[in-house]
C-alpha cells in the first residue's frame, strides 16, 4: 500500500519549531472512497481531507491515496476533520498526543448523490497488522501507538450542495432523506459485516 508522508511546516496551526516546540506525531489513517468517487477523487484514486486544530486559523490539507495508508506529522492537541475534498464535514473528532504515534484506524465513505454530494461514514480500530505497518513506516513500537478510532458522531458527516456550500443536507425534501435513510441501514450492514463498526 501506499505511503503518504509530510512535516507540518507551522502554517497549520502547529507551534513554530525552536526550542520548547512540542514534537510531531505521525498521525495515520486509511480511507476507502466509493459511490460517486469523481467528487472526491482524482483519476488515479488521490484525494484530499483536511484536518482543523483547535486554536488553529487554518486546517491542515493532507493528501491520501484511496484505500491505502497515509501518514501525517501533527501538532499535538485535538483535532477535527473538516473537509473531504469538496465536502464540509463536522463531527469527526480526536486527539493526537504529544509522543509515539497516532491511528486513526480504517474508514470508508460512500459518496451518494441527490441535489447534495453526502459521505455516509463508518469506521474501525486498526489491526495488529495494520499498526505494525505504521510502527515500521515511523519507527515507533506498535505499543507506543496510540490506535483509538476517528469518532463518528453522525451517520453522514460530509456534504456538499450542488447549489453551493453553505447549505446543509438536511434540508433535503422528505422523499430524498428517505432515500439516503435506506442507503445508510444498507451501509451499515455491509460495516459490521466486515468487521467494522457502525456509528449510525
Amino acid at each position: 500500500m501506499l505511503l503518504l508522508a509530510a512535516c507540518s511546516d507551522g502554517g497549520d496551526g502547529a507551534p513554530p519549531a525552536g526550542a520548547g516546540a512540542p514534537a510531531a506525531t505521525p498521525t495515520a489513517f486509511r480511507l476507502t472512497v466509493t459511490g460517486t468517487t469523481g467528487k472526491v477523487l482524482d483519476a488515479g484514486g488521490a484525494g484530499q481531507v483536511s484536518f482543523l486544530r483547535k486554536g488553529a486559523k487554518e486546517p491542515v490539507a493532507v493528501g491520501f491515496q484511496n484505500g491505502a495508508l497515509a501518514v501525517r506529522d501533527l501538532a499535538p492537541g485535538r483535532y477535527s476533520l473538516v473537509g473531504l475534498g469538496p465536502l464540509n464535514c463536522r463531527g469527526l473528532d480526536f486527539d493526537v498526543g504529544p509522543s509515539g504515534a497516532r491511528d486513526l484506524g480504517t474508514l470508508r465513505a460512500e459518496i451518494v448523490s441527490t441535489q447534495y454530494y453526502v459521505a455516509l461514514m463508518s469506521g474501525r480500530a486498526a489491526t495488529g497488522g495494520e499498526l505494525t505497518q505504521l510502527g515500521q513506516a515511523t519507527g515507533t513500537p506498535p505499543g507506543a501507538i496510540d490506535a483509538r478510532p476517528l469518532g463518528i458522531a453522525e451517520s453522514a458527516p460530509c456534504f456538499v450542495s450542488r447549489a453551493g456550500p453553505a447549505a446543509t443536507w438536511h434540508e433535503l425534501p422528505l422523499g430524498q432523506r428517505l432515500l439516503i435513510g435506506a442507503g445508510i441501514a444498507a451501509f451499515c450492514a455491509i460495516a459490521v459485516a466486515s468487521g467494522g463498526g457502525c456509528y449510525f
